[in-house]
């Protein structure tokens, strides 16, 4: 039925619900009427594609190491998913006890949507920017036995709140819906059996994001231009910025800082020739004109990069996840990682020359990009969804 009501609970962070705004315009376009738990951050967005916002509390940012070890050792309701989950399940469940969706899409870290969606017998599809875990592969898959700790430690966490809930071996870290949809390509999946018939990965999603911003190309003179991004959770300051920028503006290159919505420009005053300042602007919209990009890693990051075509330098500053992420980066050939302790402006730049000269690389990139882009994107993802309510409908 068109005029079918979907929900989507989100985790209200760019990664989780940037790559799902194309799925949505889909299905609004088909006729559904589509509402969206999130944080004011993704309002405008969210309302120019025409769904529904309610909003929800935003995710902090993490700034330092230390954050993140606290946030893996925290317990019970200390949690930062589980105090977000009990924020979100008060407000969708005003909203929804008199308006039930007939789907609940809802991201993996939301897990306020699995638990309405049992807690109203409604079927979910679990969407996700994290790569898919496999139990008999988990070892593999995540080869530090530290961060593997951390992970099943911190989804035990989650497990006991979902188990106050109603739900029932609720098994976090490798649970999956009847759908799940991943939300980057097949390729930057860890692991040979990261897939079964529940798993769909979308992903030119990411690279189908509705831009935003007013960024227009200028004239680099014709050097190469290499974007520089942070993350929108685990931020990084002036410093890493200004390492960047002694490390890329001796080689003359065009330098395009991205120093997040939050940052500072006058921190970076005077800027060297060459060097230009972006905010509150899509780095899809800017990734067609680049030849590098120097980032921190992350999943939905790479897959952007991945369906433009453009090889990484990823400098993960010791953050446990990233260096995991890095890693698998550097295994699949697509770019070069530097731990915290090999991350200098001198060793940023003898990166960026050896990424340069190496056409062995260009091809891996070149290649990456083409099964990227031959790969699912919104008009499939909401097949398989419209599909997966239909058959939950008869």
């Amino acid at each position: 039925m068109k005029n079918d009501h979907i929900a989507f609970i989100s985790h209200p962070q760019y990664p989780h619900v940037g790559p799902v705004l194309p799925i949505l315009s889909v299905l609004i376009r088909r006729g559904y009427r589509v509402t969206c738990v999130t944080s004011n951050q993704f309002a405008s967005r969210v309302r120019q594609i025409g769904a529904e916002w309610v909003e929800c509390p935003r995710v902090p940012t993490l700034t330092h190491e230390d954050a993140v070890n606290e946030e893996v050792g925290r317990e019970g309701a200390d949690n930062p998913t589980v105090r977000l989950a009990s924020d979100v399940l008060r407000i969708a469940s005003a909203f929804y006890e008199n308006d039930r969706p007939a789907l609940i899409l809802y991201d993996y870290a939301a897990i306020a949507g699995r638990v309405l969606a049992r807690r109203y017998g409604i079927p979910a599809v679990k969407t996700s920017p994290m790569f898919a875990h496999v139990r008999p592969e988990f070892a593999l898959q995540v080869p530090d036995e530290g961060f593997r700790h951390a992970i099943l430690e911190y989804g035990a966490q989650i497990d006991r709140y979902l188990e106050q809930c109603g739900i029932a071996a609720p098994d976090w870290v490798f649970h999956r819906e009847a759908l799940n949809i991943y939300l980057f390509p097949r390729v930057l999946q860890p692991g040979a059996v990261g897939s079964d018939e529940r798993c769909y990965y979308a992903g030119r999603c990411p690279g189908e994001q509705p831009y935003y911003g007013n960024w227009q190309k200028s004239d680099s003179g014709g050097r190469p231009i290499v974007l520089v991004g942070t993350s929108t959770h685990y931020v990084r300051g002036p410093e890493y910025f200004k390492m960047c920028i002694k490390a890329l503006s001796a080689l003359q290159w065009h330098v395009i800082l991205s120093i997040g919505d939050s940052g500072d420009p006058k921190a970076f005053d005077p800027l060297p020739p060459h060097v230009e300042i972006v905010q509150h602007t899509s780095h899809v919209r800017i990734l067609p004109h680049v030849s590098l990009y120097v980032c921190l890693g992350g999943i939905i990051t790479s897959a952007e990069a991945a369906y433009h075509g453009i090889p990484l330098i990823v400098t993960t500053h010791g953050f446990q996840e990233l260096e995991w992420e890095g890693e698998n980066l550097a295994r699949v050939g697509v770019g070069i990682h530097l731990r915290k302790a090999d991350t200098s402006a001198e060793s940023l730049r003898a990166s960026a020359l050896r990424i340069c000269a190496d056409q062995a690389m260009h091809r891996r990139v070149r290649e990456v990009q083409r099964l990227t882009r031959a790969e699912p994107g919104s008009e499939e993802a909401a097949n398989r969804i419209e599909e997966y309510l239909e058959r939950h409908s008869e």
